[in-house]
């Protein structure tokens, strides 16, 4: 029996003893996408873009040969896109024949059902009610009636304000370099600046990745903006553009934060 792509992602993460959230951790490929790739249910990605990069980078990350998984992603995937059409058609015409039967269903019983109801009222014989009237009572005016004492309403307790206690800021860690890889989702030219000088300048293959790290900033250019996928620090960035213009970013380190200043007590005044 042939190894599925997922079965063979799967059986190198467990020789190696790793687990889905450290395969996160180290690709920042989320958990449920590792999932998915493990499963070979690749139609739950968005694009095939999408889904063979995942796979590269994953694949990349067991030391498995990407190239050899891309070429059986395309041979097993080419034509599952177009068979998808047809079937969900068929089951959505399926499912408004059984709801169009229901709801004929429904309105027979209704209509039997008020029918049947109508004539049983009819049929039964009316009954007459007689009612006997009651002796009207006078009340002497001689008699003096007790005025009704008014309620006292209690008075309402003050509401008690307590103040939340302010929350402590959490230390926030901010990487001391910029790291920047780029990566072609088709052949592509690149420009690229690390720190204000110009690094390289070439012609990207299909799949093929570059990392630069700088000091203080990245900038990336590309030919076509769509046709690059750009990580800073291990984070998946939007596209630069669409694949019919060039598209330019400059990425830079995060400044560390200010350091709160605690206000100085009060000293005591000295008699």
């Amino acid at each position: 029996m042939v190894e599925s792509i997922g079965d063979i992602l799967r059986r190198a993460r467990e020789q190696r003893g790793l687990s889905e959230q450290q395969v996160h951790d180290a690709t920042k490929i989320m958990v449920q996408s590792i999932i998915d790739l493990e499963n070979n249910r690749f139609d739950r990605f968005a694009n095939k873009v999408y889904a063979r990069a995942f796979l590269r980078d994953y694949a990349n990350y067991l030391n498995l040969d990407s190239a050899e998984l891309l070429q059986a992603y395309e041979a097993e995937w080419s034509g599952a896109a177009s068979e998808q059409v047809p079937a969900a058609k068929k089951n959505s015409l399926a499912w408004r024949a059984v709801g169009y039967a229901f709801l004929i269903l429904v309105m027979c019983v209704g209509v039997v059902s008020g029918g049947y109801f109508a004539w049983k009222a009819r049929s039964q014989p009316q009954r007459i009610i007689r009612v006997t009237p009651h002796p009207t009572v006078v009340k002497d005016p001689t008699v003096a009636t007790m005025p009704k004492a008014q309620p006292v309403t209690p008075p309402k307790p003050e509401p008690v304000t307590v103040k939340p206690a302010e929350p402590q800021p959490q230390p926030v860690v901010v990487p001391d370099k910029v790291v920047v890889e780029v990566l072609a989702l088709r052949p592509v030219w690149i420009g690229v600046k690390v720190d204000g000088k110009t690094v390289t300048q070439q012609i990207l293959g299909q799949d093929k990745s570059l990392k630069f790290e700088g000091d203080k900033s990245v900038t990336v250019r590309a030919g076509m903006a769509g046709a690059v996928q750009i990580k800073v620090n291990g984070e998946t960035q939007p596209p630069l553009g669409s694949l019919k213009t060039p598209g330019e970013k400059t990425f830079t380190r995060p400044e560390q934060p200010a350091s709160p200043q605690v206000p100085a007590k009060p000293q005591p005044e000295s008699n």
